[in-house]
């Protein structure tokens, strides 16, 4: 296994058989273009507390980016009601860059998912996400 020491250096391989009637001759691979350095890891994101006031019609969420963060992303999906007793599916995030606490006021009544989501040089992480309800 390949470590951070290896990072700028070549390897090559030598390997030799033995058995019972004896060992055979050592065989050397080539060498290995240089090897480089891994890429940074994606961050990971924590929701925090989600205060919620149905009655208000505002909710506030805080999150926190963790591991090498550039920036935080939010977005707020108002979810269809059902229709004729189906249900319509949930629209796409359309994120946009945001800071934690980030706050709601004069949301409609319904269903709503709010995301969070953190940016960095290795990628950005997996979306957490709370849903709520206003009325």
């Amino acid at each position: 296994m390949l470590s951070a020491a290896d990072v700028g250096s070549t390897i090559a391989v030598v390997e030799s058989a033995s058995n019972g009637n004896g060992s055979g001759i050592a065989v050397s691979s080539s060498a290995t273009g240089v090897i480089a350095a891994l890429p940074p890891a994606a961050p990971t994101i924590s929701l925090g507390s989600a205060k919620v006031n149905a009655k208000k019609h505002t909710a506030t969420f805080s999150f926190t980016g963790n591991g090498d963060v550039t920036s935080l992303q939010c977005a707020l999906v108002h979810i269809p009601a059902a229709k004729h007793g189906k249900k319509p599916p949930t629209p796409a995030p359309s994120y946009a860059t945001c800071t934690s606490p980030k706050s709601y006021t004069h949301l409609k009544a319904g269903s709503y998912v709010f995301y969070a989501r953190a940016v960095g040089p290795g990628g950005t992480s997996t979306a957490a996400s709370h849903r709520f309800t206003v009325s």
